[in-house]
């Protein structure tokens, strides 16, 4: 924080930072929130049919979204103090938003196509924005000889950014105050100019709502099964498939058909090998010793496996998910076997990239320490494995019932105790790499792939045997 403020404590411009990502992210989740309340919502077709004032149905869905909100930002304890008008700016703004949030939803609903490049463009420049920050960070950087330099540039970025986005530090200081050297005084002329200007602007939104929004309302939220048009898809004929490719086609229908479970997915794959770069940036600016290096490599396996693995989580509802539908795994013709697996390996595929991709980046850093072939087989073995005992446990505790009556569930323990072993597995590999390592590169990397294949083949024993057991092969 001496980068930041000479003085001690927590500095405004870092906290106004932080607080500006948080309003800004949380508008962007409240607009997209609020979409699938007001407009996508199933109980519309109840709600706008029932003989009630249409603005009571607006203002009492907003208010449920507002409390929704409300209790998630509980999180942030510096902000509990004004919480209540905080939390009304992101829901105030993300209904105007939701305007042509929803007219763009819409369009992209009408071309797949179109939505699924903007997806992807967007994906690509994301990550294009993030790899040329992290490039940015130089090579054997001294802080020391660079003190002075560093500092004035980190005070230039602050000012700038504070510029940039005055009224969320206004925002800020009407919640915490205005800092006086190591302190903050609270409730004075300034920060009460603050509130009045906050509790004015959210008097303003919701105005601007009751007169923009609550009009289109009625109109927007009943067109989704009002005056939804029946598309005529063209004929095609059937063709034959295997019974693996026809269930792998199935996977990624629904996968694509499901945003929140494809989108998470994809997230994690992507964070991963970007995870690594910058993390291997940080480390190769730093001038280590032999025992410093084993460390970076413990660290940067610990990292894989942990994204690796976690992602598994979904795996541990792979059947339960599907609710009443779980039964065609009983009456599909052919192998229970080839039926639950291939449900699998969408998810396998896609992280098996991601580990692939993320082994490569971190062996541009780690030169001769990380043989490239057994670290990925040792990495993917524990992944693989993790993926079929995570599958186990849906199977042997299967939560059919929670998902067929509410279509989720909060809290699986299976997803728990995937977690779990995810986080203890990622432990285990880290510390194995950090003392075994100095035995000799070539012999650890050897032992360390042998203990992937090996823990492999033990899951790969469980998961038929349980399978077997459970669905009674035929």
């Amino acid at each position: 924080m001496r980068l930041i403020d000479l003085t001690a404590g927590i500095p405004d411009k870092f906290l106004g930072v932080l607080f500006t990502i948080m309003i800004i992210l949380s508008i962007l989740t409240c607009t997209i929130g609020l979409v699938k309340s007001l407009y996508y919502a199933k109980d519309n077709q109840v709600l706008l049919t029932m003989p009630t004032n249409r603005v009571n149905i607006f203002f009492s869905k907003l208010i449920v979204y507002y409390i929704y909100e409300l209790f998630r930002n509980l999180n942030y304890i510096w902000a509990l103090i004004g919480l209540l008008f905080v939390t009304a700016i992101p829901v105030s703004i993300g209904a105007l938003l939701s305007i042509p949030a929803m007219y763009v939803s819409n369009f992209f609903r009408n071309f797949k196509v179109l939505q699924y490049l903007f997806i992807v463009l967007l994906i690509a420049l994301g990550i294009w924005a993030v790899v040329a920050v992290i490039n940015l960070i130089p090579t054997n950087f001294n802080l020391i000889e660079t003190w002075g330099t560093t500092f004035w540039e980190i005070q230039s970025f602050f000012e700038k950014f504070q510029l940039m986005f005055i009224p969320f530090y206004w925002l800020m200081e009407s919640v915490v105050g205005t800092r006086y050297g190591v302190s903050h005084t609270m409730f004075n002329a300034e920060q009460w100019f603050c509130i009045l200007g906050v509790l004015g602007t959210i008097i303003v939104l919701l105005g601007v709502c009751y007169l923009v929004v609550r009009p289109l309302f009625f109109h927007i939220a009943s067109s989704p099964f009002e005056y939804k048009k029946s598309i005529i898809k063209k004929s095609k004929s059937n063709v034959k498939h295997s019974s693996f490719v026809s269930g792998f086609k199935k996977e990624i229908l629904l996968n694509l058909r499901t945003p929140e479970k494809l989108y998470s997915l994809i997230g994690i794959a992507i964070l991963m090998p970007i995870a690594i770069l910058l993390l291997n940036k940080i480390f190769n600016a730093m001038d280590t010793r032999l025992t410093g290096a084993y460390m970076t490599i413990a660290f940067n396996v610990l990292m894989i496996m942990l994204f690796a693995l976690s992602s598994n989580a979904s795996m541990a509802k792979i059947y339960s998910e599907e609710g009443n539908s779980v039964y065609l795994i009983k009456t599909n013709p052919q192998k229970y076997l080839k039926t639950l697996l291939v449900k699998l390996v969408p998810n396998a595929i896609v992280m098996t990239i991601s580990i692939l991709a993320s082994v490569i980046i971190y062996s541009e850093f780690a030169g001769n320490l990380v043989n490239i072939p057994l670290l990925f087989i040792s990495i993917e073995g524990f992944y693989l494995g993790h993926l079929l005992w995570s599958a186990e446990l849906d199977i042997m505790n299967p939560q059919t019932a929670q998902y067929a009556t509410t279509g989720t569930h909060t809290n699986n323990p299976n997803e728990v105790k995937s977690t779990i072993y995810a986080f203890l597995l990622s432990i285990f590999l880290a510390f194995v790499t950090f003392f075994i390592i100095g035995e000799g590169e070539m012999v650890f990397w050897i032992k360390a792939m042998i203990i992937g294949i090996i823990f492999l083949l033990i899951r790969i024993y469980f998961y038929y045997i349980k399978v077997k057991v459970y669905y009674k092969e035929k």
